[in-house]
């Protein structure tokens, strides 16, 4: 899968994952101001936004944590621990990633994040209908 990202700077790392519908370029301005900060800082666009590859089925918030997990893995400098930044969505997949692999992030930060969902009777019924119509 291809996949679009900015990297920037150089020192303790950061990875930035973007918010729903969003892109790593609207985190530029943030980045290049923690670049010379002494950050290196990395910003994927996820899977199916910016410049990304889209999957070829739907994914699940899981399969977003899989694929950072093993995004991460690609970058030596992310491996000895970095700092998380996860925006609305992005905040969700940090969220997880912080629960399921605790020894990685260094600090977790959360902006807007969209992690907790009620499950309401209408989302109940709208999810049923989803995995009927898939």
């Amino acid at each position: 899968m291809k996949i679009n990202y900015i990297s920037l700077g150089k020192g303790s790392p950061m990875l930035i994952l973007h918010g729903w519908g969003s892109k790593s370029e609207r985190w530029q301005k943030f980045a290049e101001i923690m670049a010379q900060n002494g950050y290196k800082v990395i910003a994927p666009d996820l899977p199916g936004f910016g410049q990304s590859q889209s999957p070829e089925t739907p994914w699940t918030l899981n399969n977003y944590v899989d694929w950072v997990e093993q995004f991460i893995k690609s970058f030596p400098e992310l491996s000895g621990g970095f700092y998380l930044v996860g925006h609305s969505f992005g905040g969700a997949i940090a969220s997880k990633i912080a629960i399921k692999y605790p020894q990685q992030p260094k600090k977790l930060f959360l902006v807007a994040a969209a992690c907790v969902r009620k499950k309401t009777p209408k989302k109940l019924m709208l999810a049923s209908l989803s995995k009927i119509a898939k």
